[in-house]
């Protein structure tokens, strides 16, 4: 009698265990569904909470850097100076021109001797002392459009002044 109490005993902790394990499964089942509600519930939140952001911007017309598009220059009538041109990018890196540059008396007695590449020349004075302006234009578009780049020279001619008397002796004669 003891063992088929024993037995009885055993069976019915088994179906016991079994019990609570069905029990077990089904609370940890139902806490899965409802975390993932809550989980799913919280991400709708925060996806109605997020607000879209958008930024404006405003940009203005690129200015080029202020720079002094004009050289001046003062020489005498009995001297000529050399003006080199040397390309650049508006942040200074050397460029290329499409052709040669174009150098143009706009007004004065001046001579401009353009060197054979025309990336310089030679600006040679008048006799007569006053301003010669100059123009320098060239394309900096190196494709069929034309961009153009011009600068003014000012050359000031100023007469020569005298720099020794020049003192000569004449040959002698009888008094």
């Amino acid at each position: 009698m003891a063992k088929g109490h024993d037995r009885e005993h055993c069976d019915d902790d088994d179906k016991s265990s079994q019990r609570l394990l069905v029990e077990i499964r089904n609370v940890l089942a139902d806490t899965e569904r409802r975390n993932e509600k809550r989980h799913d519930e919280l991400l709708k939140a925060l996806r109605q909470r997020r607000k879209r952001v958008s930024l404006d911007f405003i940009v203005g017309v690129p200015q080029p850097k202020e720079r002094n598009s004009m050289l001046e220059i003062s020489i005498t009538n009995e001297q000529k100076v050399n003006v080199t041109l040397s390309p650049r990018t508006d942040t200074g890196k050397p460029a290329k021109l499409d052709g040669s540059p174009a150098w143009t008396v706009i007004s004065g007695n001046s001579q401009v001797v353009v060197a054979e590449d025309g990336l310089s020349a030679d600006l040679v004075s008048s006799d007569d002392p006053g301003d010669t302006i100059i123009s320098v234009k060239a394309d900096a578009d190196l494709g069929d459009g034309v961009e153009e780049l011009a600068d003014t020279i000012t050359l000031t001619v100023i007469g020569a002044t005298a720099k020794n008397l020049g003192l000569a002796a004449g040959t002698p004669v009888p008094k």
